[in-house]
């Protein structure tokens, strides 16, 4: 499970956070929280899981749902009643990404 935090009003996974690229994002990104936190919390399964020989889409997709999953789970459970939003996507290959829309 991530441990998750909370920045300026935004919810982080600390795994993924860096002040600097933060600030960096923020400064591109403007004002657009939802844009902000799925630039912070994405997870690439290419990018993180070694795959020995060619990649197996159903095993990256069924490790992406079960990272978007533990994702949601600890994010309903360290801010209950905040409308956080865990998908998986595909950018560069199945990404879960989090995030709580603007409102």
């Amino acid at each position: 499970m991530p441990k998750l935090i909370e920045v300026d009003g935004i919810v982080l996974v600390e795994s993924q956070y860096d002040p600097d690229t933060f600030e960096d994002w923020r400064r591109t990104l403007g004002e657009d929280r939802a844009a902000l936190a799925r630039a912070v919390n994405h997870f690439v399964v290419w990018d993180e899981l070694e795959a020995d020989g060619e990649r197996n889409d159903h095993s990256d997709d069924m490790a992406a749902e079960f990272i978007a999953a533990c994702w949601r789970t600890r994010a309903a459970a360290d801010f209950p009643g905040r409308n956080i939003v865990v998908e998986v996507v595909d950018q560069y290959g199945p990404t879960v990404v989090m995030y709580e829309p603007n409102v």
